[in-house]
């Protein structure tokens, strides 16, 4: 009997290994698009801002690398946001441009920036978070601008190589 349940678990550990390495069957952008629609409604439970989101699926379909690299850099600035901003509303928006290029934008109506954005690391104690988010987005071919006129507009930029079709 020993032998027997022995030989059973081992076919159980086959069928659950040959699971774990079949294909995902999401469809691609799926989960990048979950998680940036559960980060904007945590967003706005836990803070005083509302937070728009209107993100299409086709544009975030992504390479799983640089799928974390676009969501950690949208926390890093609905962070900035809650922090420091004073907005009513926060909008996770995305389009694409001519040329394929695909858009990820965060713009608030708050105060905007003191001093204009750069992309050199901080001088003083302070926050690493868009200059490392804006680093890594650049090894990726990505790119991060940021302007501020009436509140902060911060545009993650993602060339066509990059964007799954279809």
């Amino acid at each position: 009997q020993l032998v027997e349940a022995a030989g059973h678990l081992d076919r159980f550990l086959e069928d659950l290994c040959r699971a774990r390495a079949a294909p995902s069957v999401e469809p691609t952008g799926q989960r990048l698009w979950e998680k940036l629609r559960a980060r904007c409604v945590r967003f706005a439970a836990e803070s005083d801002v509302r937070c728009e989101f209107a993100v299409s699926v086709e544009h975030t379909r992504v390479d799983d690398t640089l799928a974390d690299a676009v969501y950690w850099t949208i926390a890093e600035l609905l962070t900035n946001v809650q922090k420091h901003a004073r907005a009513k509303t926060v909008r996770v928006t995305s389009g694409a441009h001519d040329g394929g290029y695909v858009f990820l934008r965060v713009q608030d109506d708050g105060v905007g920036l003191a001093e204009p954005y750069t992309a050199a690391p901080p001088r003083e104690a302070g926050g690493l978070g868009l200059w490392s988010s804006e680093h890594r987005l650049n090894e990726l071919d990505a790119t991060l601008e940021i302007a501020s006129a009436e509140g902060v507009t911060a545009t993650i930029k993602l060339p066509p190589w990059r964007v799954v079709r279809g």
